[in-house]
């Protein structure tokens, strides 16, 4: 996976452009007759209409990333980083239940980013731990010498 300029400058200015637009867009939609449930999102405080709605649905991506790294060979992973992950993923799926509005996409997508950050932080410390003692196994001991 490859960092593409392009299409991150895409993002940021369609999230300008949505930003700049926000009311008239959201105004056309309330004119517009949808189910209940749609409306209902479409409403709620941290809906799609608010920066509480695209901060977490930007941050599924860490998530996607850390699955698409799954078949990553484990020499290759951050130990920081997955402690990283894995200690925000948790700290904030806390957090999004404690704040006003409750939002239900921030705790969703840590949980998801624990989740991934723990499983990729087991195989990292299983690796580092693996290697050590294979490493301690080879070395000569003084009885050897």
């Amino acid at each position: 996976s490859h960092f593409s300029p392009v299409a991150f400058g895409a993002a940021v200015l369609t999230g300008l452009g949505l930003g700049a637009a926000g009311r008239p867009i959201q105004q056309a939609v309330s004119k517009v007759s949808l189910p209940q449930p749609v409306q209902n999102v479409l409403h709620h405080p941290a809906g799609p209409f608010t920066i509480h709605f695209w901060a977490p649905s930007f941050k599924w991506m860490l998530s996607v990333s850390n699955i698409l790294d799954f078949d990553r060979p484990v020499d290759q992973l951050s130990l920081m980083q997955q402690t990283a992950l894995c200690s925000t993923g948790f700290i904030w799926s806390r957090y999004a239940m404690v704040i006003t509005p409750k939002n239900y996409n921030l705790l969703a997508v840590n949980i998801c980013l624990a989740t991934t950050g723990t499983y990729q932080l087991a195989r990292k410390l299983r690796y580092e731990w693996n290697k050590r003692d294979q490493a301690a196994i080879a070395a000569p001991t003084v009885k050897d010498v």
